[in-house]
């Protein structure tokens, strides 16, 4: 959310453009991550805080709901592109139109999947919502998204969701060690996809290597 005051801060510079659209991908991995993390580990949590049983079943709604916070973020930065422009007219008519989808999705998916088809409607509208101001922007100001990434690391998020949700591993300990090594595989699988430039695995490695060396020093 202080996208859109960096934004007016670095929109002069001329290294601007560069760095609205690292700053786009970096904050979306972040984001993807910790909706990974949180749509894994809720189940355990909500049973911990959850003393009624019936709350239970929420959890399997939680990664389409965390995912969709995932594309929310990705608007409120595609909408950059319009303030900068002045045209908030365009986002207005993109609201209203997600907003429609959303009401008839609703109408539509509630009735047959309840909870779920709430959580779905959500996830769609949003996903809606990206679509048209990746399609609309470039006509204005262009923040330039690396869409392959940004679909690369929902896509690769959503596929160590899914089988967690899908088999049922009878062990906790099991289950929560598993998850918890499919969290911090994310990165790196990304890097088997050549996810990351050169110059940012430089700089990922120079920031553990500093902050190695304070460690060892205390």
């Amino acid at each position: 959310m202080a996208f859109p005051v960096i934004f007016w801060k670095k929109l002069e510079d001329e290294n601007g453009p560069r760095f609205f659209t690292k700053t786009v991908t970096y904050a979306q991995f972040i984001i993807t991550w910790c909706a990974l993390a949180l749509s894994l580990y809720a189940p355990h949590f909500i049973k911990i805080f959850a003393l009624n049983t019936d709350y239970w079943g929420a959890a399997s709604v939680i990664p389409m709901l965390a995912y969709a916070f995932v594309l929310m973020n990705m608007q409120v930065t595609g909408h950059m592109s319009f303030y900068h422009s002045k045209k908030t007219n365009v986002v207005l008519m993109i609201y209203i139109v997600a907003t429609a989808a959303n009401f008839l999705l609703n109408l539509l998916l509630i009735p047959m999947f309840k909870m779920y088809g709430a959580a779905t409607a959500n996830f769609l509208s949003y996903l809606i919502c990206v679509i048209m101001i990746y399609i609309l922007s470039p006509k204005y100001y262009f923040i330039k998204w690396e869409m392959h990434k940004l679909v690369m690391m929902l896509l690769l998020a959503i596929a160590l969701t899914v089988p967690f949700f899908i088999f049922d591993i009878e062990n906790t300990i099991i289950e929560i060690i598993l998850k918890t090594f499919a969290i911090a595989a994310f990165p790196f699988i990304l890097y088997l996809f050549r996810f990351y430039e050169e110059i940012e695995i430089t700089s990922i490695k120079g920031f553990f290597l500093k902050y190695s060396r304070k460690l060892r020093g205390i």
